[in-house]
């Protein structure tokens, strides 16, 4: 008798979590900040310009960009950064040229 009393609190459960699961999703956003040159033939560490508070991403949903800071404002939260290839092109001694840019996922 006890697991027929449940089952209704389960099942209202399961739809309260099902429910919640779009509204979430939605509050992700994927950002990128400025194409950066960074040469594929070289040796060593491949490094980024460091990050600043002027530093501003573009945000794929709306096109319009943002400094971490404003993002923070807004309520979001910085999830992931990982660099991201944009293009390859060869420069005129043969040399290729990679341009890449930092991928920034934020939620709320």
């Amino acid at each position: 008798m006890k697991g027929n009393r449940l089952a209704p609190l389960l099942g209202a459960a399961v739809l309260l979590a099902a429910a919640a699961l779009p509204a979430a999703a939605a509050d992700a956003v994927v950002c990128y900040g400025p194409l950066e040159n960074s040469p594929t033939g070289s040796t060593g560490t491949q490094n980024f310009p460091q990050l600043t508070n002027a530093t501003r991403f573009t945000c794929r949903t709306s096109g319009v960009t943002y400094t971490l800071q404003q993002m923070a404002q807004k309520g979001f939260k910085l999830n992931q950064m990982v660099p991201v290839v944009h293009s390859i092109v060869y420069q005129s001694n043969g040399m290729p040229l990679t341009r890449q840019r930092q991928q920034a996922i934020f939620s709320k």
